[in-house]
C-alpha cells in the first residue's frame, strides 16, 4: 500500500525514456496535476512509488513543464545484479505507458546570494547538482565537487548552466574520500560559504561532522544521504531537509 503523507500525491504515466549518458537515464512523467507545479525550488525531490509492494525512493525533479503537465527525472543505471533492489530493476526496464505514484515535492534548500555555493556530490547527486547550477545567476560564485562521474557526462548533463564565476572539480570514484579531501582543502568558512552535500549516507555524515566543526549550521549547510553502501532501496532518515 502506498504511504500516506502530508505531501500531495500524483498518479503519473511514463511518456518518454532517454539515455542521456552511458549511466544516466531520463524519464518523463505526465500527469494533469503537474500543471500546478509552477514554483519548484531547484534541487527539490519527489518520492516515487514504482508499485504497491516497493518502498518509495526520492529522486530530484530535473525539469518541470507545467504547461503540458510533465516532469523529468534522471536515474543512475546500476549493475544488473539483484543486489541493487527493485527500484534499480524498474529503472533499467521502464518503458512508455508504465504508471507510478509520486509524493512531493520536498526540500527547503535555497541559494544564499551573499555566499559562495559549494556543492559536494557523487554520481547519484549529479541531477540535483546540475539543476541547482542551472538555476544560479550567471555571475554567482560557485564550486561543484563531483566524485564518480566522468567529465563528458558532467558536461552533457550540466550543459544549460551558463555560469562565468564557477568551477567544477571532477575525480574518480573513491568511496567519498575525494569529497572529504577537497572539502578540507578549500578552507571553507560559514561567513563566506554555503554548502550542499548529496552522497553515500555514511560519507554524508562524515562530511556533516567536518563542516559542523567549522561552525556551519542549518542556514548554510544542507546534507543528504542519497544511498547507503550494502543496502538496497535505502531511505535517508538523517537528512537536513
Amino acid at each position: 500500500m502506498h504511504l500516506q503523507t502530508r505531501y500531495p500525491a500524483f498518479d503519473a504515466e511514463v511518456t518518454s525514456v532517454e539515455q542521456v549518458t552511458k549511466r544516466m537515464r531520463r524519464v518523463t512523467f505526465r500527469s494533469e496535476a503537474f500543471r500546478d507545479l509552477n514554483d519548484l525550488l531547484p534541487g527539490q525531490w519527489m518520492k516515487v512509488f514504482f508499485d504497491e509492494q516497493t518502498a518509495g525512493r526520492a529522486y530530484t525533479v530535473r525539469a518541470v513543464r507545467a504547461a503540458v503537465g510533465e516532469i523529468d527525472m534522471d536515474f543512475v543505471l546500476h549493475g544488473e545484479t539483484s543486489k541493487h533492489g527493485p527500484a534499480a530493476s524498474w529503472i533499467r526496464q521502464v518503458g512508455r505507458g508504465r504508471r507510478v505514484r509520486l509524493y512531493g515535492p520536498r526540500s527547503d534548500f535555497r541559494h544564499d546570494p551573499d555566499r559562495r555555493l559549494c556543492l559536494f556530490g557523487d554520481e547519484c547527486a549529479l541531477p540535483a547538482i546540475c539543476v541547482i547550477l542551472e538555476s544560479l545567476p550567471q555571475r554567482a560564485p560557485c564550486i561543484a565537487v563531483i566524485e564518480g562521474a566522468d567529465r563528458p557526462a558532467i558536461g552533457r548533463l550540466c550543459s544549460n548552466a551558463g555560469l562565468v564565476n564557477s568551477s567544477v572539480v571532477q575525480m574518480p570514484e573513491r568511496g567519498g574520500e575525494g569529497l572529504l579531501a577537497v572539502g578540507r582543502h578549500l578552507l571553507l568558512t560559514p561567513e563566506t560559504d554555503q554548502i550542499w552535500v548529496g552522497c553515500e549516507s555514511t560519507m554524508a555524515r562524515r562530511l556533516r561532522a567536518e563542516f559542523l566543526e567549522l561552525g556551519f549550521d542549518r542556514r548554510s549547510l544542507h546534507v543528504s544521504g542519497y544511498w547507503k553502501r550494502g543496502v538496497s532501496d535505502h531511505v535517508d532518515s538523517d537528512s537536513d531537509y
